[in-house]
């Protein structure tokens, strides 16, 4: 018993022998008889109260972790419990094996925002676009978010996506690209890739709304199947936005590195894969990635 509640009992007890109590009862009712009978109403009137109150705190607190996790997700806050589950966490395969097990989960994290970073033939376009053939044979719609109205049709069939279950947004400004996010991954649309992200975060250069917009972004997806994906195109050598690190549970950087030759023809490339933040696995792990430009099966 906890030495607070025990001085408590203690006290109650000095309280209650120190009433009076009728002389010709002390002769039935012996001052020993009457302490111990006390005492152990005492005792169970306090495990009682401390029972009571331990539950209602824990239901209380029950209660916070249910509704942080509704809002933020099931990463913003767990029970020991919940710990074990955290590697059963769905995810979308990108099609390279050995990057899907450095992942962690076997793939990009469903339910939540992936950004993949790199310059021109990184490979980030390419990884992306092979996530969305993987959803594709798990029998899910995808879709591509247009910003840079440049989309190469051509290229994304060779990376095996089928156009019957593609779905192309070319949204004018920043508020209908967050209402097609929202829409589309409610909808249950397996994956859904953003071009260019970082021409979104220009438009909210200065302004506040940027991160409440990331976090009713978060929030919206988090409770879906759906694997977001953000590509970002390195300009220079800064990070173009602070921001967007914050609310990502992923972040990828493409480096590359090489070129490939057969004769005179440049077959492919390969680029450098570092993990920069992952919240499923160590991150600031390296791998070289070779990509053909052979024309996927589907």
């Amino acid at each position: 018993m906890p030495h607070d509640a025990r001085s408590s009992i203690h006290e109650y007890l000095e309280v209650a022998l120190s009433l009076p109590f009728p002389t010709y009862l002390q002769y039935i009712f012996p001052l020993d008889y009457r302490t111990h009978v006390l005492y152990t109403y005492l005792c169970k009137y306090v495990h009682r109260a401390q029972w009571v109150m331990g539950k209602t705190r824990w239901q209380q607190l029950d209660a916070t972790v249910t509704a942080i996790q509704k809002q933020w997700g099931m990463g913003a806050i767990q029970k020991g419990w919940q710990h074990e589950q955290a590697y059963s966490q769905p995810a979308t395969p990108i099609g390279v094996p050995r990057l899907d097990t450095l992942l962690g989960i076997g793939g990009l994290p469903e339910g939540h925002l992936t950004e993949l970073i790199g310059r021109g033939t990184a490979g980030h376009l390419t990884l992306a676009l092979s996530a969305m053939h993987q959803a594709q044979l798990h029998k899910r719609h995808v879709a591509y978010i247009d910003l840079s109205r440049s989309i190469d049709l051509d290229y994304m069939a060779q990376c095996g996506v089928d156009f019957d279950s593609l779905i192309v947004m070319r949204p004018d400004n920043a508020e209908q690209v967050f209402r097609c996010i929202r829409e589309l991954s409610t909808a249950g649309v397996g994956a859904i890739v953003l071009d260019r992200a970082n021409d979104l975060l220009v438009e909210f250069a200065g302004d506040q709304r940027l991160s409440r917009y990331l976090r009713n972004l978060r929030s919206v997806v988090n409770p879906t199947h759906c694997a977001l994906i953000l590509l970002t195109d390195l300009v220079g050598a800064n990070y173009p936005d602070p921001v967007l690190p914050n609310y990502v549970s992923v972040r990828v950087l493409c480096e590359h590195q090489r070129w490939h030759y057969r004769r005179q023809s440049v077959t492919g490339y390969t680029s450098r894969i570092t993990i920069l933040k992952n919240k499923f696995a160590p991150s600031g792990r390296t791998l070289p990635v070779r990509f053909s430009f052979e024309r996927r099966k589907k």
